[in-house]
Formats: structure tokens, sequence, C-alpha cells
């Protein structure tokens, strides 16, 4: 992952509420995904399971996400436990059929919880965060990019 999308997720973080903040890690784990792809097709094993290391991360912060009183959870931990079977698999034999399968599986669960943002009107998980304003400006050396807190 570069480091500009590490910054751009730190950002998001910065102000997300707690939904905002399960669609970021949905975000977080299709880059990894990315990068477990481009690591397989270098033939970079190293980078590989630094990916898969990740995803799991990912995947273990989903899980501990849902809350077991609300409807969805049941399912969501099966989706979930699919999920790291898939990663195992993946693990294993360097199966790019795995990635694709949880890459579509996590882009229809991110696209979902995507929606369910707009219904939700909590603050920010962060309290003591300060907004942050990013844009391009021009300088003497040409475009720059600026950051406003």
């Amino acid at each position: 992952m570069t480091d500009e999308l590490k910054n751009s997720f730190k950002l998001r973080v910065a102000s997300a509420n707690k939904t905002e903040m399960v669609t970021i890690i949905y975000d977080i784990m299709l880059a990894y995904m990315d990068d477990a792809d481009q690591a397989v097709e270098h033939k970079n094993r190293e980078e590989r399971v630094a990916a898969e290391s990740h995803m799991r991360g990912c995947l273990s912060m989903l899980i501990e996400s849902v809350q077991p009183d609300v409807s969805p959870a049941k399912e969501l931990y099966q989706i979930y436990n699919y999920i790291g079977r898939l990663i195992n698999r993946y693990a294993m034999k360097a199966d790019r059929s795995a990635v694709e399968e949880m890459r579509r599986l996590v882009k229809s669960l991110r696209d979902t919880w995507a929606q369910i943002e707009k219904y939700d009107q909590d603050g920010p998980v962060m309290e003591n965060s300060k907004q942050v304003y990013a844009g391009m400006t021009y300088g003497p050396g040409g475009l720059a990019n600026e950051f406003v807190k």
C-alpha cells in the first residue's frame, strides 16, 4: 500500500463515525487484496505474506465490530468465517480465484455498509481529532499538497 493511500485512510479515520469506520476497514482490506495480487504477479512471497497478514487483521477488526444482538450478526459471522477460509486457501496455494471471491464479497459488504452510513448521524469516534482540509496549491516549486488542521 502506498504512503499516499495510507495517508488518505488516516484522514478518513480521523473524522469517521462507527459505521464509516467499518466501511474504511473494508476499503483497507480491498487495498491489501490489490497488494496481494501484485505480489503474486511479481512473485514476491514476502509481500504476499504481508498482505495476507494485513487482510487477516482487517477481518479480525470486522469480526470485532459485529454487534451480536443486531439482526444480521449471525450471517455476518458466517460470511467473515468464509472470508477467513478464503484467506487461508490463498495463503496455502496463492490461489488468485480465492482473492477474487473475497474481493466480490468484501465489495458487496462495503457497498451495503456505505448505504447504511447515510442513516448514521453519530459523531466521529475520535472526538479530539481536528477537522482536516486537504488541497493542491501552487508554490515556488510548482504544485504542492497542502493540509490544514
